[in-house]
């Protein structure tokens, strides 16, 4: 989206969450920047709907294959729109063991994906154990967005965890894990993107409730840009 000259500075300073300050002990790692051929839109949608998971990375993300059955609700303000998904009693997977090895039963976990604006989205959440509902920790994905033309963007990934911050081999799982995920995630988003250039007749777009959360948001991204560009 682009910004008038006239306001930008006030819209970036006004809806930036300030989590660093609000959370001061937290590690952050950055991610290698990708370039994706497809439209910024299909990445918007790609995140906002977790239930992907379950299917383009169910042999990357341990325990990603109950994602699709946590039910859905939705939380919105004027300034987020957060799909909302809290898994309970999930079994123990590899990966939260490594980072919480103290931990040894079910846990609560949270797969949010929190529309902030076409250019930041946060996916991810808490996790709690399940049977004193005591948080372990709570970990998040920021996703960036600057799209370079009509079907191509710069995406850049940020994961940001208040747990271990002195385990540096938390930090290298994840800078791991996110080099086998985001090709994942790339391949789809283009091969979306290829389709649509095609020019192939398309099926009628049939949403269900899950897609209650993408569609709000297209409405959300067609205000923002009408009210930007002053025809709202």
């Amino acid at each position: 989206m682009r910004h008038r000259a006239d306001s930008s500075a006030a819209a970036v300073t006004a809806t930036v969450p300030q989590s660093n300050r609000m959370h001061p002990d937290w590690v952050v790692e950055q991610h290698p920047l990708a370039t994706v051929d497809a439209r910024y839109t299909l990445l918007i949608e790609n995140l906002l709907d977790l239930s992907h998971v379950t299917f383009i990375h169910a042999n990357t993300i341990p325990g990603g294959s109950k994602v699709v059955e946590i039910p859905v609700t939705l939380a919105e303000t004027e300034r987020s729109l957060t799909v909302q998904r809290n898994g309970q009693n999930l079994p123990l997977n590899p990966l939260i063991q490594m980072q919480f090895p103290h931990q040894k039963g079910p846990v609560h976990q949270q797969f949010d994906a929190e529309y902030l604006g076409p250019c930041l989205i946060r996916t991810g959440g808490a996790i709690s154990d399940a049977a004193s509902g005591t948080v372990l920790g709570i970990q998040n994905f920021l996703h960036m967005i600057t799209p370079a033309s009509p079907t191509r963007l710069h995406y850049f990934v940020n994961t940001a965890r208040n747990f271990g911050l002195d385990n540096p081999a938390l930090a290298t799982m994840n800078l791991g894990m996110g080099t086998r995920i985001q090709p994942e995630d790339i391949d789809a988003i283009e091969t979306i993107e290829a389709v649509l250039q095609s020019g192939a007749t398309l099926p009628i777009e049939i949403s269900a409730r899950i897609d209650n959360g993408a569609l709000k948001v297209r409405r959300r991204l067609e205000t923002q840009i009408l009210a930007e560009t002053g025809c709202a």
